[in-house]
């Protein structure tokens, strides 16, 4: 167990307040299933799971999932709400597409005169 970077501590068996945040999630898992009600219970544990692992957490400030994903995960608020990231690299896209189309070629001959501003 040392070698595995493993903290073996004892409990008390049958004393819940030992393992306090096993129990709050006991607590919410249980809160979940009572407003929802039992009719589909694999749907509804599927939604709670999802709902829990994307929620983040106070005390590292990210999701269960990202941490363990190492992303975040898209969930239906991703739909509504519009990537940033994605649009702007479009409308850069676009843009270097249109300044790629009508190059300029400029070609110059040995002595040519030509405009140089000297930004010293």
């Amino acid at each position: 167990m040392r070698s595995n970077g493993i903290k073996h501590s004892l409990v008390a068996p049958y004393h819940p307040r030992s393992n306090g945040q096993t129990e709050r999630f006991v607590q919410t898992f249980k809160q979940y299933f009572k407003a929802e009600g039992t009719q589909n219970i694999k749907q509804n544990l599927a939604r709670f799971l999802f709902s829990y692992r994307t929620t983040q957490t106070t005390t590292t400030g990210h999701t269960p999932a990202e941490l363990f994903l190492i992303r975040r995960p898209k969930t239906r608020l991703d739909l509504l709400k519009p990537d940033l990231g994605r649009k702007i690299e479009t409308k850069q896209r676009n843009q270097k597409v249109a300044h790629d189309t009508h190059p300029k070629d400029r070609k110059f001959q040995l002595n040519d005169k030509v405009l140089v501003q000297n930004y010293r």
